[in-house]
C-alpha cells in the first residue's frame, strides 16, 4: 500500500515538474523570460533526458535548442501521463484490496456496536 502511494506521489511530482518546465521554456521562447530565469528544475529535467551538462548549450544558443528540448519534454509528459493512466487501475485494485483487509472483522464489530447503540437509544 505504501509503495503504491509513493509511486502515485512520485508520478504526480514528475508531472508537475514537467508541466512547469515546459511552461517556463515556452515563456523563454516567446521572449517573456530570460534563459537564466529557467532555474534548476529545468536543467534537472533536461539532464534526465539528455544527460551531461546542458546549461552551457542552452545559455549559448537557447533560441535554437529550446524548441527541440520543449518537444522532448512534452513527449516525456505525454509518456508519463499515459503511464499514470495505465497504473491507475493497478493502484485502484491495490487500494481496494488494502481497504477490504482494513475493514475486515473490526468493521463488522464496530457496526454491531452501532446497532446496539441504536437499539439502546430508541
Amino acid at each position: 500500500m505504501y509503495k503504491c502511494e509513493d509511486q502515485m506521489f512520485e508520478v504526480d511530482i514528475l508531472m508537475g515538474a514537467l508541466t512547469s518546465v515546459v511552461e517556463r521554456a515556452e515563456e523563454v521562447i516567446k521572449g517573456e523570460m530570460k534563459p537564466k530565469d529557467l532555474g534548476g528544475k529545468f536543467y534537472k529535467c533536461v539532464e534526465m533526458l539528455y544527460g551531461g551538462d546542458m546549461f552551457e548549450i542552452v545559455t549559448k544558443d537557447h533560441q535554437r535548442v529550446l524548441h527541440v528540448i520543449v518537444s522532448q519534454l512534452k513527449q516525456k509528459l505525454r509518456h508519463v501521463t499515459a503511464a499514470r493512466e495505465n497504473l491507475k487501475s493497478v493502484w485502484k485494485q491495490i487500494i481496494e484490496k488494502f481497504s477490504t483487509k482494513q475493514r475486515g472483522p473490526t468493521a463488522q464489530e464496530s457496526q454491531l456496536n452501532v446497532d446496539k447503540y441504536r437499539l439502546c437509544r430508541f
